[in-house]
């Protein structure tokens, strides 16, 4: 599939709701992965990894209005210390 054109470049943020002092719902979603084909949009982006988001959480539901932000500053295709310094 199309998970082979992920680059190895990626960060990303999962912000989790407590209730009673135990993990309740993710209500937000940050992702940003470097990707070789630099035609793919966010929403392509998004499409290829949530699959994997959703096992990585397991369980946890992840809430009706959760806030995905998949490569939020656009293409990330360049990646590693060619992209950035830090």
């Amino acid at each position: 599939g199309d998970a082979g054109k992920l680059g190895p470049d990626a960060k990303s943020q999962v912000t989790v709701r407590y209730k009673n002092g135990k993990p309740f719902e993710v209500t937000s979603i940050v992702l940003s992965t470097q990707h070789l084909d630099d035609s793919w949009s966010s929403a392509k982006v998004r499409e290829v990894v949530e699959p994997y988001i959703r096992e990585a959480i397991g369980e946890l539901k992840i809430a009706d209005n959760c806030v995905w932000h998949v490569n939020p500053t656009g293409k990330f295709v360049i990646g590693g210390p060619d992209g950035d310094a830090g």
